[in-house]
């Protein structure tokens, strides 16, 4: 004969093991699930990207003047290089006109450099160029259009 057979365990005993095993796995990944769900629920609140289109030269970086005060106060910005932001009121071949706290300023594309398309009426536009006090107007260097989620 043989060595005695051993008797498996009783499944209350397996099932113990298992739940002793399985308890630690749930607290280490419950902080990584909470995660997860708080990084989601941030991402669906996260207003949309607007999506920004170049015409002409990329910006610089300037520091944006009020369209109000360009045309309130040409002559301090005569000659000078500025960057201002607006809506389209109108386009025109190389011609944008931007409108902003009802003040309009006439924005002209540099040797014609770039044209925007006739849908880009009520688009949020930033513009640098060298600013001219008569008429007044602004020849652009370049236009970023942006349109869609943040206007």
């Amino acid at each position: 004969m043989g060595r005695p057979r051993l008797a498996p365990p009783p499944d209350h005993a397996r099932s113990a093991r298992l739940t002793s095993f399985a308890r630690p796995l749930r607290l280490a990944l419950a902080p990584a699930v909470v995660l997860l769900v708080l990084l989601a629920l941030g991402a669906a609140a996260l207003p949309a990207r607007a999506e920004v289109e170049i015409y002409g030269r990329p910006l610089r970086g300037l520091t944006a003047v009020p369209l109000a005060r360009l045309v309130d106060a040409p002559a301090a910005y005569d000659g000078r290089t500025v960057r201002t932001e607006g809506t389209i009121a109108a386009v025109s071949g190389g011609t944008v006109t931007l409108e902003e706290g009802g003040k309009s300023l006439r924005v002209v594309a540099k040797d014609r450099s770039f044209a925007l398309p006739a849908n880009a009426v009520g688009s949020r536009a930033a513009v640098e160029g060298t600013f001219t006090a008569a008429g007044p107007r602004l020849e652009a260097t370049g236009l970023e259009r942006r349109r869609g989620g943040d206007r």
